[in-house]
């Protein structure tokens, strides 16, 4: 299954026919993928026959492509015997080729800190199940030719943006039963680049949040002798904010860390704090000091509290003013290394 002269090097493709969801909550993704490798056998594998290359049968000199997925959620793996194709250059030197189809879930550890306004990498990772890097290694081949094919794939809450190969040496250890050898193999990624598209998550929940902070402003405009009047606007916003918090929190996942909608919130919760205690406190002031100027502080206080509120605001939709953009999360990977960007890719590229 070796080569004498050195390891296998197969050409690798890969076209993504479609995402059928993105689930930030789970972190999966379901994609459907194509992939085709591509490689240079044993001389004594192929025989001509007439103008056709065609395999010996029985063949057991024929390099065996198995495939073990990586990152699957099904933790499936496929260590039977592919179905083989030939395939002939202009050299009349025959080459094998294997297809494989994948549509199913994928684990994919997203970084949300900058959610909304977050990129992701979906990655679809594998590794020969028979062979370590001295056996085989893998080349990406590039085209250009389908960018709208792989660009344009509809997607409600998303967009892709990039699709690219990734690899990176991984040991395994003999015993672990995935190689014949104690040895380095190599893992190799198809990584799709995705960027929310945030107009749901802006229009349902941020905007209300915005509205909700406006809202609790208006406590300073009641008169502050007004205790309850002013108190129960205050206690009956938090609430509201609340069981509001509660509904958003099923978008994202239990993760140890805050996103940026998460730190609106946060704003919001000490916001109605705030205006509730500075209440009190006026009220208190008033009672002890009739000539106090309850007013005039009110109105201070009005001009800071929206000049924060109109801080928050701007550092949180940066991303999508003018002179703002989306941010790449550096987002935790085991293929981290060797990429080589790709516009797109396709199927059926002769091996060069």
């Amino acid at each position: 299954e070796r080569l004498e002269n050195g390891p296998v090097i197969v050409t690798t493709q890969a076209l993504l026919v479609d995402v059928a969801y993105i689930d930030t909550v789970r972190q999966v993704f379901k994609a459907n993928i194509d992939l085709t490798f591509h490689w240079k056998d044993h001389p004594d594998v192929y025989v001509l026959n007439g103008s056709n290359w065609e395999f010996r049968d029985p063949d057991e000199e024929m390099f065996k492509n198995d495939i073990t997925l990586f990152n699957d959620c099904g933790l499936q793996e496929m260590h039977d015997d592919p179905d083989f194709g030939t395939a002939v250059l202009k050299t009349g030197d025959p080459v094998s080729f294997k297809f494989v189809n994948y549509s199913q879930e994928w684990r994919a550890p997203m970084d949300l800190r900058q959610f909304p306004f977050d990129t992701q990498r979906l990655p679809v990772v594998f590794l020969s199940s028979t062979c370590n890097m001295h056996q085989l290694q893998y080349r990406f081949l590039k085209d250009r030719r389908i960018k709208d094919v792989v660009t344009n794939i509809p997607l409600h809450d998303w967009h892709v943006k990039d699709i690219h190969f990734e690899q990176q040496h991984y040991e395994l250890a003999a015993n672990a039963g995935y190689v014949d050898r104690a040895g380095d193999s190599t893992l190799m990624a198809v990584v799709v680049t995705v960027q929310r598209i945030p107009g749901f998550i802006l229009s349902r929940v941020a905007v209300v949040m915005f509205v909700m902070m406006i809202m609790s402003g208006a406590i300073f405009l009641c008169p502050p002798d007004d205790f309850v009047g002013r108190f129960s606007v205050a206690v009956t916003l938090f609430l509201t904010a609340v069981a509001f918090s509660f509904t958003i929190s099923q978008l994202l996942p239990s993760i140890p860390y805050s996103t940026r909608l998460d730190m609106v919130g946060a704003v919001m919760y000490i916001a109605l704090f705030l205006a509730s205690i500075q209440t009190c406190l006026q009220f208190l002031l008033l009672r002890r000091d009739p000539e106090y100027d309850a007013l005039t502080v009110d109105g201070y206080c009005a001009i800071v509290y929206y000049a924060a509120v109109l801080g928050v605001a701007l550092w949180f939709f940066t991303p999508i003013l003018p002179w703002g953009s989306f941010r790449t999360p550096v987002v935790p990977t085991f293929v981290n290394n060797e990429t080589i960007k790709m516009e797109s890719i396709m199927l059926g590229i002769p091996l060069k």
